[in-house]
C-alpha cells in the first residue's frame, strides 16, 4: 500500500514538471491547486484503509483458544471453595473442564456444534459416569435461559489480561443473575455455551452468579488466554470406563 502511494505521488510529481514548464502564471497557479487538493484526496483515502485495516486485524476471531479461569465461592457449610475451570475452544468443538482438587471431583463438557451432541463426565473420587445429549436434550437442559435478559452496558469498561473489557447484566426468569464481563478485542469460533451466554458478543473474561439460596457469589476470573492450538484427542468421547445414566 506504501509503494502505491509513492508511485501516485511520482507520477503526479512528473506531470507537474512537464507541464508548468510552459504554462503562464495563471495556469501554472490554477494547475498547484489541483495537483494539491488531488495529492490530499489520496493521502486521506489511504489513511482511511490504514484505519479500517487496523480495526479488522484487532477484532480476531479465534479457531482455537484455551482459557483459564479460578472460580471462588462458599458452599452450604459456608467454607471457602477454590476450583479450576478451563474452556477449550477448538472450531466448532468446546470442551469446558471444572475441577475441584480437595473433594477428587472432575467435570468435563464436549459439545460438538456440528452435530449437536453434547457429553457430560462426572468423576467422583474413583467412580466415573457419563450422560449423551442430543441438540435437544441439550437445548432442555439449558432451558433455565430461555427468557433471559441481557444489557449491554457500553460505559463500564476494563482491562482484564490486557483484553478490553465491556460489561452485561444477565438476568434470568428465577431472580438469579450475572453480573458479565466480555471482550470484544478477539471472537471465539463457538460459544462456551451458546444458550446461557447467547446475547454476549464476545468472550466471557469474568462473571458472578448470585444464587438465591446463597448470599455469596460465585466469582469465575480469567486467569490466562492461550491462543495456540489444541490437540484433537482433547474432544475425544471416551467410550470405556464411564458409567452411562440418565442425568445427575
Amino acid at each position: 500500500m506504501a509503494r502505491l502511494l509513492h508511485h501516485s505521488i511520482e507520477k503526479i510529481f512528473k506531470t507537474y514538471l512537464i507541464f508548468t514548464k510552459e504554462l503562464n502564471p495563471f495556469l501554472k497557479n490554477k494547475f498547484i491547486n489541483i495537483l494539491t487538493k488531488t495529492f490530499l484526496r489520496s493521502v486521506l483515502f489511504f489513511a482511511f484503509l490504514f484505519f479500517v485495516n487496523g480495526n479488522i486485524q484487532a477484532q480476531r476471531e479465534l479457531g482455537d483458544c484455551t482459557i483459564h479461569y479460578s472460580v471462588t465461592y462458599r458452599d452450604k457449610d459456608s467454607v471457602l471453595v477454590n476450583a479450576l475451570k478451563t474452556v477449550y475452544i477448538h472450531g466448532a468443538q468446546v470442551r469446558s473442564d471444572f475441577s475441584y482438587a480437595s473433594a477428587n471431583y472432575l467435570q468435563t463438557i464436549l459439545q460438538n456444534n456440528n452435530s449437536g451432541n453434547t457429553n457430560i463426565l462426572k468423576e467422583i473420587g474413583a467412580n466415573k459416569y457419563k450422560i449423551v445429549l442430543d441438540s435437544s436434550s441439550w437445548r432442555k437442559k439449558n432451558s433455565i435461559y430461555n427468557n433471559s435478559k441481557t444489557e449491554l452496558e457500553d460505559d463500564d469498561v476494563i482491562v482484564i489480561l490486557g483484553y478490553r473489557c465491556g460489561k452485561a447484566l444477565l438476568s434470568l426468569e428465577n431472580g438469579n443473575q450475572y453480573n458479565i464481563y466480555y471482550t470484544l478485542d478477539v471472537v471465539p469460533s463457538s460459544k462456551e455455551n451458546k444458550y446461557q451466554f447467547k446475547d454476549i458478543p464476545g468472550i466471557v473474561m469474568r462473571y458472578e452468579s448470585v444464587d438465591s439460596s446463597n448470599a455469596d457469589p460465585i466469582i469465575i476470573r480469567a486467569k490466562s488466554i492461550n491462543l495456540m492450538p489444541i490437540a484433537e484427542h482433547l474432544f475425544v468421547v471416551p467410550t470405556k470406563g464411564y458409567r452411562i445414566i440418565n442425568d445427575f
